[in-house]
């Protein structure tokens, strides 16, 4: 059996390289449309995702301001009906409203909000539980009401056209137990512009 010459060893060799040379798999080529395609679906996935966060952030807070406001006015309602009053130092109270009693009522209702005092507006007055229509006092057996509107805002922005301008409405009313010494008059703020104290009329249903 005859041995394989030099020449035919590099003539197989030559043959192989060329075989594995174009057997290897081609770069696909993206066109230029493909990624600009690519870049238009990464955009359409962004903005409902940024949607999803922004409302998280903003209503979240919104919620939070509305379990504050419930519990400020709760406090300060059921507080004042036992004569537990407090105090108007650092309280800023926007109008007449009404006797330093009912300042400190006010101001109660405001402390712990988590929100800027200003952006809050406070209204007290009594309930008579036996026909909420006639006018009620201070009175054992009657109902001290509190109410606050808090203005609304977009911590992100995101939102600012669906909440900022708006207001948070919270009322609460306790049976007056005990008077004290220092009687509540009762009054309002100044409500915000565009608002009014109409929810806080205990005839009309929240």
């Amino acid at each position: 059996m005859s041995r394989p010459t030099h020449s035919s060893i590099q003539r197989w060799q030559v043959r192989s390289l060329r075989r594995n040379i174009f057997s290897l798999p081609r770069r696909k080529k993206h066109k230029p449309s493909e990624r600009g395609a690519a870049a238009v679906e990464l955009a359409f996935a962004i903005i409902p995702i940024m949607m999803v966060l922004t409302a998280l952030v903003d209503f979240g807070t919104v919620f939070d301001m509305s379990i504050d406001a419930r519990s400020n006015v709760r406090n300060a309602s059921w507080n004042s009906a036992r004569a537990i009053l407090g105090s108007t130092t650092g309280c800023n109270l926007t109008g007449p409203p009404g006797d330093a009693a009912t300042q400190r009522v006010m101001c109660m209702a405001k402390r712990n909000s988590g929100v800027p005092e200003a952006n809050i507006r406070v209204m007290v007055r009594f309930v008579d539980f036996n026909n909420v229509s006639n006018p009620a006092t201070h009175t054992v057996g009657n109902g001290l009401m509190v109410c606050t509107m808090t203005k609304m805002t977009s911590t992100t922005g995101f939102w600012a056209p669906l909440l900022n301008n708006r207001v948070l409405k919270m009322r609460m009313e306790t049976p007056i137990t005990y008077v004290g010494l220092t009687p509540i008059v009762g009054g309002s703020e100044t409500a915000f512009s565009g608002q009014s104290w109409s929810f806080c009329d205990p005839t009309q249903g929240m």
